[in-house]
Formats: structure tokens, sequence, C-alpha cells
């Protein structure tokens, strides 16, 4: 543990060092566009491609191309620390739950590209949608024996 944590700067900076390779960290908001309670939307492709291609030529590319010449913009990100796995959650998660918090690393996304509510990240039907004739009727909304979800 004392390894994991004296290891957490040179981890999270070889993370940072990652991200910035492979994407633009600085936010672009959009005045108009905003997230369900206010924040404003980050907009444009993030992805840093490589030399000489463009996202115009990426975009006329067939899939497999794009797949043999392994140039997809965004590919799995790793965990920043890939031995010990498990599961690393925002700033705003850590306040309302601080025993979230990791001795070995932190959350390595900035706060600009998150959503701005935990709510969010969780499906809630409310009434109006449990209730409305497209999912009374879907096969979906029944599990095996015949019993009713909704």
């Amino acid at each position: 543990m004392q390894k994991e944590i004296a290891n957490k700067p040179a981890v999270m900076a070889a993370q940072r060092t990652l991200l910035e390779h492979r994407y633009n960290l600085t936010p672009k908001l959009d005045p108009q566009a905003k997230m369900p309670r206010g924040k404003p939307l980050v907009v444009g492709p993030t992805a840093r491609l490589p030399q000489n291609l463009t996202w115009e030529r990426l975009a006329a590319m067939p899939a497999e191309e794009i797949k043999t010449r392994d140039i997809f913009p965004y590919p799995s990100l790793p965990h920043p620390l890939q031995s010990n796995g498990g599961q690393v959650f925002p700033p705003m998660q850590i306040q309302m739950f601080p025993r979230l918090q990791r001795f070995d690393v932190d959350f390595d996304l900035p706060e600009a590209f998150l959503l701005n509510s935990l709510q969010q990240f969780f499906f809630r039907a409310g009434p109006s949608w449990a209730t409305s004739p497209a999912v009374k009727s879907s096969p979906s909304t029944t599990i095996t024996g015949g019993s009713k979800i909704f």
C-alpha cells in the first residue's frame, strides 16, 4: 500500500500524458447548449488525429481501413492503474461518499467533460414514461413467466 501511495503522482502524470496525447483537454463550451441543470455543454471533437489526417479524410474512409490502420480517434481508455483495476470515481461523487476515495489513483477526466449531476447516471422511470402505451405494449416490459416489470 505504501508503494502505491508513493507511486500515485507518477501514475497520474503518466495517465495525464496519455490523455493529453490522445485528446485536446481544453473544453470548447457552447454558450447556448446546456446540460439539464445548466452546465455548459462541451462541443466539437476532442480527439487528436494523427498527422496528415483530417476529420474529412477520416469520415471518407471505410470502417475496415480505419480498423486496419488503427486510427479510430476514440480508443478505449485504459485504467490509470491497470494492475490494480477497480472503479475510480469523479470528485463530485467522492464529496457525497468520501469512502469512495482511493489512495492509489484519482479520477483522470477533466470536470468539464462530465455530466453535471450524478442523477443522470441512473435510469429512473417516471410515471409518464412507465405508463406510456409504447412501454406497456413492449415485450421488454415483461420478464420470463409474464410478470410485469412496471
